[in-house]
């Protein structure tokens, strides 16, 4: 964070200003103001601010159906995972079933 001092409105004015990362799914960024022991959280709200759409998204309803492709795709890859997983610990067991079998039989 860094420390900016004055605006040509107000020579004497101070504030905080910090960057940061925000994902391409934010809509905005929540957040509490500290410095040492002092903290300020809006009276346990915490203070809120809205993101701009990423680039190439004109309106929110664009930027929204993306988003749910994404969620979309990343719950179907995860099922899909998951099925696999299950179809692999029985066909696992079917072939233990089948050596238990087998060795029974000797």
């Amino acid at each position: 964070m860094l420390l900016q001092v004055g605006e040509p409105a107000d020579a004497s004015a101070t504030w905080w200003e910090a960057s940061v990362e925000v994902p391409l799914e934010a809509a905005c960024i929540n957040f509490a103001v500290g410095r040492e022991e002092h903290w300020d959280n809006n009276g346990g709200l915490n203070y809120k601010v809205a993101v701009d759409l990423p680039p190439g998204d004109d309106a929110l309803e664009q930027w929204a159906e993306k988003l749910e492709a994404k969620f979309l795709a990343q719950l179907r890859e995860a099922r899909h995972a998951a099925e696999e997983a299950v179809a692999e610990k029985a066909r696992r067991r079917a072939e233990q079933r089948k050596h238990a079998q087998v060795s029974a039989a000797w």
